[in-house]
């Protein structure tokens, strides 16, 4: 979750292939869900009035085998795929970096 001042980020983990299933129950009970993780959040979920706001992101957890070749050293996403949240993937292309003797 990430407070962007007007607005909420939030990420919810589900199944892969289960977006249907989920929809299926309705809205109501998505929000109860999301409300059962993060009370706090039980005065903001009015504000999901239907499903356009809620976007699927499909993550593919993924790495390289060899992060480099003559002219060509990956490092954080480039290498390793990591959630698009609390900027994982600079963070690690900083630790890629110090590993290596590069920064």
């Amino acid at each position: 979750m990430m407070n962007r001042g007007d607005y909420w980020q939030c990420g919810f983990m589900i199944l892969k292939g289960s977006r249907n299933q989920l929809q299926g129950r309705g809205l109501p009970s998505f929000r109860d869900a999301v409300v059962l993780l993060e009370p706090f959040m039980a005065d903001r979920v009015g504000e999901l009035h239907d499903w356009e706001p809620i976007k699927l992101l499909t993550v593919q957890v993924g790495r390289l085998r060899q992060w480099y070749r003559p002219g060509l050293f990956c490092i954080g996403n480039a290498a390793h795929t990591m959630l698009p949240v609390g900027g994982v993937g600079i963070n690690l292309a900083i630790q890629d970096g110090s590993r290596r003797r590069i920064c």
